[in-house]
């Protein structure tokens, strides 16, 4: 019994310290061969909700633990990044900085969470954060459906839907595992980004069928007004716009795109009091948002956009400031490691520089 004792600790050292090498040898690859090509001049992190670590989530990527962002950002003050806001990116990148780069965190919609769980920890670090904010889901104007879509497929052990232009058709979804309910809710979501337009009729009827009220879960994730004039008191935190309805602003008018973009920066500007020069696209995919909104963002009174394309980024977007990449950093053991030395362009044999 004692000798069985001994090989199990002898095994379980010689796995750990084998780990110990993969992971040695996996920083130094990146930081020789991967970091001088793909990590540029510094990384902006896209995150959205920032949760306790024993929420259940069904959208998963959209979201990062406490714990995690913690994790996530004293790693990259380990690693000689350097915390930046969004008001220093054109001023870094107009500057040399020899064997430097920065990081700069930002989430989008404005979630209460960014404020209640996310706050105290960038306070505890003294580091830099933005917030992009819709304002049809601050005055709750906007249609929630994401949220109460994760509400609906907890609620049930299966979904029968029907999704108009759908390849699949009408299906009954299995919804009984986390497993399971995962998979619906990205089979509804794709549809969803794949239909915007029909969301609110689609998923509305289908809401109301389960007795689901998106306006409750609106209420329960969404920042509300007077919270988000303390959050902008904080000199750590840059308020952004998010445009006002979160719609694809590709399938906007002219005039449409200029309500959204300089009305949303307008009504921001007024209920917190300070200037707001930075902006998020609502699906910032490069089908959902081009040249014509890059040229809004700009008439619009902007000083930067940021997108969804994932990268980083370079001082060749210093003539790109409306369509700046970012990242999503996993939220996996070396999902922020990977993330700041650009390593997911080179898994996915993307050009380092990502401008237009």
């Amino acid at each position: 019994m004692k000798q069985m004792s001994f090989d199990r600790l002898r095994e379980k050292g010689r796995r750990a310290a084998w780990r110990a090498v993969v992971a040695v040898a996996g920083d130094l690859a990146l930081r020789t061969l991967v970091a001088p090509r793909f990590a540029g001049a510094g990384l902006i992190v896209m995150l959205h909700r920032i949760t306790s670590p024993d929420r259940v989530s069904l959208y998963p990527g959209f979201e990062v633990p406490v714990d995690w962002l913690e994790r996530a950002i004293i790693i990259a003050l380990q690693r000689g990044w350097t915390p930046v806001s969004l008001d220093d990116i054109p001023r870094w990148l107009e500057e040399p900085h020899p064997g430097r780069r920065f990081v700069c965190f930002t989430a989008d919609d404005g979630y209460l969470d960014n404020y209640v769980i996310g706050l105290p920890v960038f306070r505890r670090h003294g580091i830099p954060f933005a917030v992009y904010v819709s304002c049809g889901l601050l005055q709750r104007d906007s249609f929630y459906w994401w949220g109460a879509l994760e509400a609906l497929i907890l609620k049930v052990e299966h979904l029968p839907v029907e999704l108009p232009d759908s390849t699949g058709g009408p299906c009954d979804l299995p919804s009984r595992s986390l497993e399971e309910k995962r998979a619906a809710y990205d089979y509804c979501d794709a549809w969803a980004h794949l239909w915007p337009t029909r969301v609110p009729e689609v998923f509305g009827d289908l809401f109301r069928r389960h007795g689901v009220d998106p306006k409750i879960c609106l209420d329960r994730d969404i920042i509300r007004l007077p919270q988000l004039r303390t959050f902008a008191e904080d000199p750590l935190v840059t308020v952004g716009s998010h445009a006002v309805s979160h719609r694809p602003l590709s399938m906007l008018t002219d005039a449409e795109l200029l309500d959204e973009l300089a009305g949303s920066r307008r009504f921001l500007e007024v209920e917190i009091g300070r200037p707001v020069n930075h902006l998020a696209y609502p699906f910032g995919q490069a089908k959902m948002c081009g040249v014509r909104e890059f040229s809004a963002a700009r008439e619009s009174g902007y000083l930067t956009g940021v997108t969804t394309r994932a990268g980083s980024v370079f001082p060749a977007h210093l003539n790109s400031m409306f369509s700046l990449p970012r990242r999503t950093a996993r939220p996996t053991r070396h999902g922020m490691r990977d993330a700041l030395y650009g390593f997911p362009s080179l898994l996915m044999r993307q050009s380092p520089i990502q401008t237009i």
